[in-house]
């Protein structure tokens, strides 16, 4: 089993800043497994969201009432397979790094699979769909062990549009389309009226 790692190093680059962090939100280059996926908006959920700082992380099921699934991510943003209604996603694994002043900060942390132990626990909602579970910190995530609105980095309804632009790339052409199209009309709306959604509206 890898080693967790959490570490930092002093070096001389400036800050990173926001539009760095976030050059990539969601890695798209896997569309075909996206696309042959098994799954629709009538009988299956799409989970997505982001983690702020992160370059990957893994999800792995949980609940004893469903087949064990993993599903691996590779970059701050993740958008999930179609997943089975009620089931449970814990973060098994995460890794990034961030700069802060002039030290910059590595992370390749483990998590155990038991639900207790995990900084962030999916409880994939009942109803067949989208769901958007939130956008957080991710280096908070590592130090504190924990997610709460403290390690919420609050973009709003702006990180679920660019979340959903991406999921649209990877499910173009899926039954999936349709309901990730009406999902960013509807952000577009609530930015309009001016309406600034976040991880508490999201759940």
């Amino acid at each position: 089993m890898k080693k967790n790692i959490f570490r930092a190093v002093v070096i001389g680059l400036a800050a990173l800043t926001l539009s760095g962090c976030m050059s990539m939100i969601v890695d798209t280059s896997s569309k075909k497994e996206y696309q042959s996926a098994p799954g629709t908006p009538e009988d299956s959920v799409v989970f997505y969201g982001y983690i702020d700082w992160d370059t990957g992380h893994s999800f792995s099921q949980m609940n004893p009432d469903f087949p064990p699934d993993y599903q691996k991510m590779k970059s701050p943003g993740f958008v999930s397979k179609p997943v089975a209604p009620g089931s449970t996603y814990v973060l098994e694994q995460t890794e990034g790094s961030c700069v802060i002043g002039n030290v910059r900060w590595y992370w390749d942390q483990h998590y155990s699979l038991q639900s207790a132990a995990t900084p962030l626990i999916i409880n994939v909602p009942k109803k067949p769909g989208l769901y958007y579970v939130g956008e957080f910190d991710g280096f908070n995530i590592v130090k504190t062990k924990t997610v709460d609105d403290k390690n919420s980095t609050h973009y709003g309804n702006t990180m679920e549009q660019w979340c959903v632009k991406a999921a649209l790339e990877l499910y173009r052409g899926t039954a999936w389309e349709e309901a990730l199209t009406k999902r960013l009309e509807e952000i577009e709306a609530e930015k309009k009226s001016g309406k600034k959604g976040d991880v508490k509206d999201a759940k």
